[in-house]
């Protein structure tokens, strides 16, 4: 299924028995996926170099390679600009590529990268082996005779199965940061993907600044507006770049993830191209 979470909690809410069977695959043999430990293994290696050089800027992104851009086509100006200027950055990747293509896009780049989002999830793993206490609290917690109730327990309860390591996983992504002497950060945005790497660079003083890179209404891209939070601390990028003023109207409005003076308009990721539009039909 394409949420296996979900499928099992409503199968334990209702007291059956679940099995999820995958296709079968000798790296589903090893411990750990064959390109994570790739992953994990470049990093020390870079890491090694790049306690050298030592950075002073981080830039988040993916693992893609869109032709002639040896990088996410959403990224190309941003990197134009910094090599432009000048400004030595190290990139912290989530790569979700086959080990194959891991080693390939590293040798095409022909540059030191940290591969974060392999080296957050070995270590995630890794806490699960010491939060068994919490996760037998949990359950016992959510026993409920109302299948409902239980199922809901479950969704509302899913991040705390393994606090430990998602502690440990923000505690690493500051200490390296830290160790390679980033003095700021470009991170899109703060969402589920990229919020270890957002709350080390908090934890360590490090600005991050983020962009509006598509269309992001407020029902979707649920990170960005968080309508019931209320907490003192914010979670988001500490500036954020948006498409025109309109969406900033929209931002003020609807988002609780920003407080205003975060928020800025900084133009489209990409210039427009082959279209009559400006900026302001944004």
């Amino acid at each position: 299924p394409p949420c296996r979470p979900l499928f099992q909690y409503f199968f334990i809410a209702h007291h059956r028995q679940c099995v999820i069977l995958n296709d079968f695959k000798l790296r589903n043999l090893l411990p750990i996926p064959f390109g994570i430990f790739i992953q994990f293994l470049l990093s020390v290696i870079f890491l090694l170099w790049l306690k050298i050089t030592r950075p002073k800027l981080m830039v988040w992104t993916s693992d893609r390679f869109d032709p002639p851009h040896q990088c996410d086509f959403r990224m190309t100006f941003i990197y134009e600009e910094l090599r432009k200027r000048k400004i030595p950055f190290v990139e912290f990747i989530r790569s979700i590529e086959s080990w194959s293509t891991v080693l390939n896009r590293a040798s095409r780049r022909k540059r030191p990268v940290f591969y974060s989002a392999a080296v957050i999830f070995l270590i995630f793993c890794l806490g699960s082996f010491f939060n068994k206490k919490q996760q037998k609290r949990l359950t016992e917690i959510s026993q409920s005779k109302n299948p409902e109730k239980h199922f809901w327990f479950q969704i509302a309860t899913h991040y705390l199965q393994n606090i430990k390591g998602t502690i440990w996983s923000i505690q690493a992504m500051k200490l390296i940061l830290q160790w390679i002497g980033v003095k700021a950060a470009i991170i899109d945005s703060g969402s589920n993907r990229t919020f270890h790497e957002v709350l080390g660079c908090k934890l360590s003083g490090i600005k991050t600044f983020g962009i509006q890179h598509g269309a992001t209404p407020k029902h979707y891209f649920v990170s960005d507006f968080m309508p019931e939070f209320d907490g003192e601390k914010m979670l988001s990028v500490d500036m954020c770049g948006l498409w025109s003023e309109w969406w900033k109207e929209y931002y003020l409005k609807n988002s609780r993830a920003y407080k205003p003076e975060q928020l800025y308009v900084s133009g489209p990721m990409r210039p427009l191209k082959g279209s009559e539009r400006t900026e302001e039909d944004f």
